[in-house]
């Protein structure tokens, strides 16, 4: 999903993404041991950067299949992740998500410049209320990197006021006086729900019997199982804010969370395992088929 939906509009998924991050649902009813890879006080104008979060590796995630497979989507094929599928990423770019419903994206030329431009941080920045991520400010940096604050609840005018109290550290931006809640101030590749392409996890693809196999390429016609070694509650986070008006739900008796357009269900199957389902261009009610997942 970045850089083309927020869920319909980003390309998949996501606690990315469950998220920050992700603008809906409550809080996940999970703890963690391990923080977030960026954190950032609330009171002092700097970033704090720790030890990268000991993640789970695949031999340790949980693998769902569905059993029976749904009518007309016999079983196709397994993959390891991450893969090197550069149609689920658009570039290397960091999502970093405050407390209020306010992100800070920086990478790329992640929004197209404009004609109507207002001063920020002595540089011309452009203002809209269309984007993917929602209400954007976007302005270049020094390094030649562009920042984007984005919200799906503040218009750009209110935005432009935060966007002005951002920090630029060389090629990083942040925001000082805000809890960092998800994401990372690191670039990486990222995939369609948010989360770094470098996540460790598996994927079971259903499809109609005379596709062929699934190779980790763009998703054809049919359901993705994707589980997610991820860093909790910054992951999270980050998966919900990409996927604007997520709605809680429950699955498998753990709470979950699902897009309004019935694409995208996603829960933590247990501490440090995200498991993202989702469909393209199928009608499957997908709460009802997460439901049936077993272990297999």
């Amino acid at each position: 999903m970045l850089g083309g939906r927020a869920l319909a509009g980003m390309a998949v998924s996501a606690l990315m993404i469950v998220a920050a991050a992700c603008g809906g649902g409550g809080d996940p009813d999970t703890t963690t041991s391990s923080p977030p890879t960026t954190t950032a006080t609330t009171a002092a104008s700097t970033s704090t950067t720790v030890a990268p979060p000991q993640l789970l590796s695949r031999e340790e995630l949980p693998h769902l299949v569905a059993d029976p497979p749904p009518t007309g989507l016999p079983f196709v094929s397994e993959v390891d992740l991450p893969v090197d599928d550069a149609t689920e990423v658009d570039q290397a770019i960091s999502v970093a998500v405050y407390e209020g419903d306010v992100a800070i994206l920086v990478g790329d030329q992640i929004e197209p410049a404009s004609l109507n431009t207002t001063p920020v941080h002595g540089h011309p920045a452009t203002l809209s209320d269309a984007s993917p991520y929602g209400s954007t400010v976007a302005w270049g940096m020094d390094s030649g990197l562009q920042v984007v604050v984005a919200s799906h609840t503040l218009d750009a005018t209110k935005l432009l006021a935060v966007a002005k109290q951002v920090q630029e550290q060389d090629d990083r931006a942040v925001l000082p006086g805000r809890r960092l809640i998800g994401g990372s101030t690191a670039r990486e590749p990222r995939m369609f729900s948010c989360l770094p392409k470098s996540r460790v996890g598996h994927e079971v693809f259903y499809g109609p019997a005379a596709q062929p196999a699934r190779t980790g390429g763009g998703l054809p016609a049919g359901v993705a199982v994707r589980v997610y070694a991820v860093d909790e509650p910054s992951d999270n986070e980050l998966v919900r804010w990409c996927e604007e008006g997520i709605q809680s739900v429950t699955v498998r008796g753990r709470q979950a969370w699902a897009s309004p357009t019935g694409d995208t269900v996603l829960w933590l199957e247990q501490p440090g395992a995200l498991v993202v389902v989702d469909r393209h261009e199928v009608d499957v009610d997908l709460v009802a088929f997460s439901e049936g997942l077993a272990p297999g």
